[in-house]
């Protein structure tokens, strides 16, 4: 796993609904569960601002632990959709480096 999940399941205590959470980040808890486990390395930052409402940490932090894990949440929507797009590229057919 990655920072990212690593720091969303770190806040998740046994009081934390799930399935609100998930609810609230318009995701299905199918998609929460892949994001905690780290298949999902690279959520939205919309998905970030609900995670971090819903658990009551910073969005900055999420953000941190994201960048971290490689994706490019500092950039803009277009920079983190490219970031996204090379990684699902890169999963298929190798890195490009």
């Amino acid at each position: 796993m990655g920072a990212l999940a690593d720091l969303l399941n770190d806040n998740i205590t046994d009081d934390t609904n799930l399935d609100a959470l998930a609810r609230s980040a318009g995701i299905e808890r199918s998609t929460l569960d892949a994001i905690r486990g780290g298949a999902i390395e690279c959520p939205p930052v919309r998905r970030l601002r609900a995670f971090a409402r819903g658990l009551n940490i910073s969005l900055q932090s999420l953000q941190d632990a994201g960048d971290r894990d490689g994706c490019n949440y500092s950039g803009d929507d277009k920079s983190q959709f490219n970031d996204i797009f090379r990684k699902f590229i890169e999963s298929i057919h190798g890195s490009f480096s």
